[in-house]
């Protein structure tokens, strides 16, 4: 568990937004991901790097980065085992118990963040009335080779999360059509719905099941930018 305490959520008007990490299999990738949130044009309230089990090294390497870059206090690690076949769903809601920001961004070790995203989100969220909306934006799939983190990835193979007409329609919303990363939820209306719950830990669209969940309830702000990639 997490070797801290739980400040209480911040509620101001202006969106903090922490970001979790989530990490399971490939956790020589976590490096690239962490890079991409501190690196941001809005700085991000805090990170929370969670992995699914021991990494050797990966605490020291995550935890001296956050010095280099200015941000001591603000990236946290812990580590937490999961059950196969759970497609890391209780890191999430670990990272979702966790959060000390307005909002919470998840993203997994193989997502990385085009600069401008948390500013979008941000810019989004000024349209809610204190900042209580589901954040959509859209989303590339990324090739290691020809991504660059500092401007929209070019050549890829094909788009996630797209916005139809630059709108996001809940009956639209299907299995696929949007990716975690293309979303901030709010913290205190996440916990309230339950999204990431246990009974859904072993369901791989448990994410589709949790951005449902908050659209049904929040009105949705939503921006057609590519802020992001994915594998």
């Amino acid at each position: 568990m997490l070797l801290r305490k739980v400040r209480q959520v911040d509620t101001q008007a202006q969106a903090s937004i922490s970001v979790v990490i989530t990490v399971y299999q490939r956790a020589e990738l976590t490096m690239r991901s962490l890079h991409t949130v501190v690196h941001q044009q809005y700085p991000c309230h805090e990170i929370v790097v969670l992995a699914d089990g021991h990494h050797p090294g990966l605490a020291d390497v995550v935890n001296e980065y956050g010095l280099h870059a200015g941000m001591a206090g603000r990236i946290h690690y812990a580590e937490h085992a999961c059950p196969r076949g759970t497609y890391g769903n209780p890191l999430r809601r670990l990272g979702l118990s966790v959060a000390t920001g307005s909002h919470v961004l998840f993203m997994g070790h193989d997502c990385l963040l085009l600069q401008n995203c948390l500013q979008v989100h941000a810019s989004n969220l000024t349209q809610a009335k204190n900042g209580q909306a589901l954040s959509v934006t859209a989303l590339d799939h990324w090739i290691e080779r020809n991504f660059d983190t500092t401007a929209r990835a070019s050549g890829l193979p094909r788009h996630v999360g797209i916005i139809p007409q630059g709108e996001f329609r809940l009956s639209e919303l299907t299995i696929g059509t949007v990716d975690l990363t293309c979303v901030v939820f709010p913290v205190a209306t996440a916990r309230q719905v339950g999204i990431f719950r246990e009974d859904w830990d072993m369901i791989y669209a448990a994410d589709f099941l949790s951005i449902a969940a908050c659209a049904g309830v929040l009105p949705v702000v939503s921006s057609s930018q590519v802020c992001g990639a994915h594998f």
